[in-house]
């Protein structure tokens, strides 16, 4: 049976088949669970290893940043103070222009505030943190510590946060100094790997969670700052510090691989993930074949025979008869068992050990060559895929020396990297492009390799072998994109470079050709990235000073500006603007134009006479309006002038200016009032200086000399009260511009009293001095300060009852004088205004006396000119007018 058997080579294929189909099935599916187990556990190390190199990165940056941080924290203690914030500011400029990761860098004081910030911005400058958790954590430190991820309110940039608390010598908590790194430094690696054609065909994904789970970098810009911890197997444990890999599923139920690997030294946690179907794609495909051949074993064994006789047996005797001519150089000890057979596979067996062996050496060019080529590209540096390519030359053929020639700026070829021969001679070396004789020029001319012999009786440079070589090959290495290049090989014997040299250095020279123009491609690809990250970096520089200079400009308006976009949201508010409206740092962002004409219309005194001004200014350009306010005892009216933003083709928004005009408004008014009252007080005078004047030019009645005394007396009086209105009002004028003159001198206080009250036109009833003894001096404009006793008293003569009564008292390094009457007194809410120009009191004036209401305006311009200060007061006895002077006339 066993003999039969043997004779039979279509039984045993037959019966081979049926064993090796149920043992290829059964060991394909061994396989099959065996490869997955292998390649998720390959892929769970390349996805652990891709992000622990990810995440040292990141931590390297990340530690790099805090230690610039660290430096500048420890530069000067004394910089962190209130009194150093300009200081501090120009320590942030020069500490940001260093770092140009750096998004922001701040200084929050120990109250929470937000003092200093490079760089800033209006809006956000003064922000209270203390609510927030970088404050509150950086009060508990005692180190710099990074926090997650957030959106920078002043740049809008996402960012991570690195902050240090400062303490005092004695360890109090004076603030804190922080720096915001951009987040989208950290999603730039990760895209380059991502993008990579290698990656892209894999679904390859990458990105990076902080500690709270949010999404800090990824190519998916749109999902930054998004919480979607919960959304990844395995970050809890990463979270943790222990590194993790399990497939799992995604929002759109499609499996995935994903591995994450913490930051050691933030908390941070990287992700890797890619498809499942990429991870096991080989043993999917692999599957399906093996389903295929089992098919095809159990759908087609009743065919089998008949295709094994027809297309197998006959084929083989057919091979086996036609390889028997061919003797087998060396017997193979694995296959020596098959070829003492007598049937057809011995034949085969024996032919094809030699074909073996041929086989064999050629695997081993290739493997040489593979090797040599992978180092060659291995590299994007120049001048290392040069100094590779002369070393895997020497490697890949016998050779003794190499050197690489390429063309200079004016077109000849020196050496650019040499191996074997002496560095003197090739600085020595230039080859014109044209030169008929050079092997290393022809063969860039022809484009192809250029072989030499020393024995071959044809031209051999004198050169080369005055340096002991007998042989040389000039292989062209031909770029169009970054120049030509021409590789020198030198033997040392007169042996020629055999075909299959020549076959492998071709082949070798393919792949430095590519190698060579990454190479100098990348190499000018960074030189210009370089060049265009300064130009940005000058662009922005550039944007950045003309924004600051502008909001400079917006900040020190006098008026207040206020612009809004076209959806009524206030944009940009000014100081001056703020003061106002009593809008503070953050209430900009919640407020609209509307809800600003509501605080205008507020804080009005006449509501329905704006309303009025408002609704005139819709329907006529320029739109301005008037707003009259009252704080305390001033009142204040400011212009409104409302306009639009934008061009002829688009609106951007709306703007609003607020000017003080309440001076103009006060001229304008005193204008009016000053020609009301000098037309009403001049006409009495001038009436009574025309009547008596007429009455004595009249010819008919000769008057007796007393009355023409009278008649002049009285022109003369009355020509004395137009002098005296003419010279106050003059005086007021003065003082207003800051040219009324003092003429001061030592006078004694009684002396300057009594010729105050010796120059008023009716004596008084009753008077009561209580002066200090001795009398102090004072150092006054005598003529000035008469003015003002004289119109105080005249003032209590006119409202009283005819006492008035004088007080003086010395405190420190003043004189206060105290001027009382025992009239009706002025009303509360008169007492602000009495020493307004023109204003006269409800009480006593109106009834009982005329007056343009300048004589209390007048004694508080001379007052104050002396420095010091006037005010009245209110009691059951009548009214007080009080003084207070400095002596010495000093202005504190």
């Amino acid at each position: 049976m066993i003999q039969w058997f043997r004779q039979s080579l279509l039984r045993q294929v037959f019966s081979g088949y049926l064993l090796f189909g149920s043992v290829i099935i059964g060991v394909g599916l061994v396989m099959n669970g065996i490869v997955r187990q292998q390649l998720m556990r390959e892929f769970q190390a390349s996805d652990q290893a891709l992000g622990q190199a990810i995440a040292v990165q990141t931590d390297s940056r990340l530690q790099n940043a805090r230690d610039s941080l660290v430096a500048l924290a420890a530069l000067d203690p004394e910089i962190f103070t209130a009194s150093a914030y300009p200081a501090m500011e120009n320590a942030f400029k020069a500490f940001k222009a260093a770092r140009p990761d750096i998004d922001r860098v701040y200084w929050i004081d120990q109250l929470g505030h937000m003092q200093v910030s490079v760089p800033y911005d209006i809006r956000t400058l003064g922000t209270d943190f203390s609510e927030e958790r970088i404050f509150l954590r950086a009060s508990q430190a005692d180190t710099p510590f990074i926090n997650g991820g957030s959106v920078d309110l002043t740049t809008f940039n996402a960012v991570a946060i690195i902050a240090i608390p400062i303490r005092d010598q004695q360890n109090q908590f004076v603030g804190i100094l922080a720096t915001n790194v951009l987040l989208a430094d950290f999603s730039q690696p990760l895209n380059l790997i991502v993008n990579q054609p290698s990656q892209q065909a894999q679904g390859l994904r990458l990105s990076m969670l902080d500690d709270r789970g949010m999404l800090i970098a990824s190519q998916e810009r749109e999902r930054l700052l998004q919480p979607i911890g919960s959304e990844i197997p395995g970050v809890e444990a990463a979270l943790q510090g222990q590194p993790t890999s399990q497939l799992g599923l995604d929002l759109q139920q499609q499996q995935w691989l994903y591995s994450s690997v913490p930051v050691p030294s933030v908390g941070w946690v990287v992700i890797v993930q890619r498809p499942a179907s990429a991870v096991f794609q080989v043993v999917n495909r692999f599957s399906t074949w093996l389903l295929v051949v089992a098919l095809l074993f159990a759908g087609g064994g009743w065919l089998f025979w008949l295709f094994l006789v027809r297309h197998m047996i006959h084929p083989l005797h057919h091979l086996a008869t036609s390889y028997q001519l061919v003797e087998p150089a060396v017997n193979r000890p694995t296959t020596s068992h098959l070829s003492v057979r007598h049937d057809e596979v011995g034949t085969l067996a024996r032919s094809l050990q030699r074909l073996d062996q041929d086989i064999s050496k050629r695997l081993s060019e290739l493997q040489i060559l593979l090797e040599t080529s992978n180092a060659v590209v291995g590299t994007l540096d120049p001048q290392t895929v040069i100094d590779t390519i002369t070393h895997e030359v020497q490697r890949l053929v016998d050779s003794q020396a190499v050197v690489v020639l390429v063309p200079d700026d004016h077109g000849a070829l020196r050496v650019l990297a040499s191996t074997g021969r002496s560095k003197a001679y090739d600085q020595t070396v230039s080859v014109q492009p044209n030169d008929p004789l050079s092997p290393s020029a022809t063969a860039l001319r022809q484009g192809q390799p250029v072989q030499m012999l020393a024995d071959s009786g044809e031209y051999f440079p004198a050169s080369i072998a005055h340096q002991g070589f007998r042989a040389l090959l000039a292989i062209p290495i031909i770029s169009h994109h970054v120049g030509n290049v021409v590789v020198m090989v030198y033997r040392t014997n007169a042996q020629a470079f055999d075909a299959n040299d020549l076959k492998l250095l071709l082949m070798f020279a393919n792949y430095a050709t590519l190698a060579w123009e990454h190479a100098v491609l990348y190499e000018r690809s960074d030189v210009r990235l370089q060049a265009v990250a300064h130009e940005n970096e000058q662009l922005y520089l550039a944007a950045t000073h003309e924004k600051q200079t502008l909001a400079a400009i917006i900040d020190s308006m006098r008026d207040g500006l206020i612009l809004a976009g076209v959806d009524d949201r206030l944009l940009v508010a000014n100081p001056r603007a703020r003061t106002l409206l009593a809008l503070g740092d953050g209430a900009i962002d919640q407020l609209s134009l509307t809800e600003i004409y509501q605080r205008l219309r507020q804080q009005t005194v006449d509501q329905a006479q704006y309303d009025r001004g408002f609704a005139q200014a819709q329907t006529r350009q320029p739109q301005v309006w008037l707003l009259e306010t009252v704080n305390d005892t001033n009142t204040t009216v400011f212009e409104i002038h409302h306009f639009h933003v934008g061009d002829q083709q688009q609106l951007i928004g709306y703007g609003l200016v607020l000017r003080d005009i309440t001076h103009e408004h006060e001229v304008e008014q005193f204008k009016t009032t000053l020609l009301a009252a000098v037309g009403h007080e001049l006409r009495t005078p001038l009436a009574a200086i025309k009547g008596n004047a007429s009455t004595l030019l009249q010819d008919d009645i000769d008057w007796p000399l007393a009355e023409q005394r009278h008649f002049l007396t009285t022109i003369s009086s009355e020509a004395d009260r137009l002098a005296s209105m003419v010279t106050n009002l003059l005086d007021i004028s003065r003082f207003e511009a800051g040219l009324l003159p003092l003429q001061r001198a030592w006078y004694q206080l009684d002396q300057l009293i009594a010729a105050g009250i010796q120059r008023l036109a009716r004596p008084i009833p009753r008077l009561e001095l209580d002066l200090p003894t001795p009398t102090p001096a004072i150092f006054v404009d005598a003529a000035r300060f008469e003015v003002v006793i004289r119109n105080l008293v005249a003032n209590g003569l006119a409202y009283g009852e005819g006492f008035i009564q004088i007080q003086a008292r010395c405190e420190q390094q003043h004189l206060i004088v105290q001027v009382r009457d025992d009239g009706p007194g002025i009303a509360n809410h008169d007492l602000p205004y009495v020493f307004q120009r023109f204003y006269r009191a409800h009480h006593g004036i109106q009834r009982r006396s005329g007056g343009t209401g300048l004589g209390l305006a007048i004694c508080k311009a001379f007052i104050e000119a002396h420095g010091g200060k006037i005010w009245g007061e209110n009691d059951a006895a009548g009214t007080t007018i009080v003084l207070r002077i400095p002596i010495a006339g000093n202005t504190g």
